[in-house]
């Protein structure tokens, strides 16, 4: 009851801010809109309020920090988006796409936007892992330790070095791209996805004018088709109009993160 009467009296009757909810299944930052202000009398109403917040996806920004145990306030500051009290927490930003359609350089750039964030490249761990295990297909996404190793890795990441995480892989196979993001929210971990989108003919163009990836050119245009098809189905990701400079497309990205 103290914690809450402090923040309303540094936030103010229905001023935004941030709860922080303690909870057997979660603990989360989560936004205290206008209409709802803080109820001295009533904290397990309060959290009880922040949990459902954190469970049914109303919130867009939500920070895991395993170690809170009561309730606590601050005041949204646009530059530490994911901070509180000088504490970063834990978020993976999953940029999803077509093969060629400019994840990396989008990671690179949200990295530099978004304070405290780090970047990791989940092909890391298929590099890892290719000479070792030989993948029948080829494509070291098929390969279930792959997949594992990817939840554990960024999981852990996550949990033990809270950052903004940045995810540049694509995942245009529905069910690992369920097992891999369900994995990590399993783990506790908020995950943002965002798909880079981009019409056939552009994206075809744009694999065919990249120098830099050029062995990988077949590649990326044999998996278009499937790619396409697997993110119009999509309704739980972020689209991101990736036609435009990478720079606009990594402040679109940053802009949604920061609501």
């Amino acid at each position: 009851m103290e914690a809450l009467a402090q923040c309303r009296q540094s936030l103010g009757d229905g001023a935004e801010g941030l709860v922080r909810a303690d909870a057997d299944e979660s603990v989360g930052l989560v936004p205290v809109v206008g209409r709802r202000s803080l109820d001295e009398d009533d904290p397990v109403a309060e959290m009880s309020y922040a949990r459902r917040l954190t469970r049914s996806g109303q919130v867009g920004r939500v920070g895991v920090d395993p170690g809170a145990e009561r309730v606590g306030c601050g005041r949204e500051d646009p530059g530490q988006e994911f901070a509180s009290g000088g504490r970063m927490f834990a978020v993976i930003v999953w940029i999803n796409g077509a093969f060629g359609s400019g994840k990396t350089t989008t990671g690179g750039l949200v990295v530099k936007m978004l304070d405290g964030a780090k970047l990791f490249d989940p092909e890391y761990v298929g590099y890892m892992l290719m000479p070792f295990v030989e993948s029948p297909t080829g494509d070291f996404q098929d390969l279930q330790l792959w997949r594992h190793l990817v939840i554990e890795t960024m999981t852990g990441l996550a949990q033990q070095y809270p950052h903004p995480w940045v995810a540049p892989m694509s995942l245009i196979n529905a069910a690992y791209r369920a097992e891999i993001l369900g994995g990590i929210r399993g783990g506790g971990v908020e995950v943002h996805e965002f798909v880079l989108a981009l019409p056939e003919m552009q994206l075809r163009a744009r694999i065919e004018a990249d120098r830099v990836e050029a062995k990988a050119r077949q590649w990326r245009h044999d998996h278009v088709s499937q790619a396409l098809t697997a993110f119009a189905s999509l309704r739980d990701a972020t689209f991101v109009d990736a036609s435009q400079a990478p720079e606009h497309v990594a402040a679109a990205v940053t802009s949604r993160l920061r609501r």
